[in-house]
């Protein structure tokens, strides 16, 4: 028999550790939130540190649970291209929502990263150029934009449950869109594991 290799999602695992201290640790998670008003003064780090705080337990698993899933098979499939669909999506969602949504005075979770995750690998079953693998592309990206529209239509989260926040949909459309931009870019040092 042939030892099997193991490959752990290691970024996947370390964002997952990092939201989950940023939840337990008092005040933590205050400190790393988008904050409109901290950002205007000059803390810029809440641009790209949001992702790793949440709203309360509820809104941890659920954020956890997709960014676990979505990234152990994101990083399985390349995980230079994972790396490259979650650094567009960091860059890019909170200065988009800052000027795009100036009524978030806060932002917080990881659901705009996990939806880097899932347009990366929809993005991914739409390069392959077969069938099957297309048509399941195309519904995945389906039953996201009828999710985002939902959301925009009651201001109601479709999974998370919780007070004292409201979905951001244009999050989770940058991020699908950084993870699409990612699926297309092909990367020499990245050697496909799935069929």
């Amino acid at each position: 028999s042939f030892p099997v290799k193991i490959r752990l999602p290691s970024l996947t695992l370390a964002l997952t550790a990092a939201a989950v201290a940023g939840h337990l640790l008092p005040g933590v998670a205050d400190w790393l939130q988008y904050d409109r008003a901290a950002i205007g003064r000059g803390e810029v780090w809440r641009f790209f540190t949001g992702h790793l705080a949440h709203f309360g337990a509820n809104h941890l698993a659920w954020d956890i649970a997709a960014f676990l899933a979505l990234g152990a098979a994101a990083e399985r499939e390349s995980p230079s291209r994972c790396r490259n669909a979650l650094l567009l999506a960091v860059v890019a969602i909170g200065p988009i929502v800052w000027l795009a949504q100036p009524q978030f005075a806060f932002y917080r979770g990881l659901s705009g990263l996990a939806s880097a995750l899932f347009g990366l690998l929809a993005g991914s079953l739409l390069t392959r150029r077969q069938r099957l693998p297309a048509i399941a592309g195309s519904l995945a990206l389906a039953g996201f934009a009828a999710k985002c529209l939902f959301e925009i239509a009651t201001a109601q989260t479709v999974f998370a449950t919780g007070t004292g926040y409201a979905p951001v949909p244009l999050a989770h459309l940058i991020g699908l869109g950084a993870g699409l931009v990612a699926a297309l870019r092909r990367d020499e040092r990245d050697t496909p594991t799935l069929a």
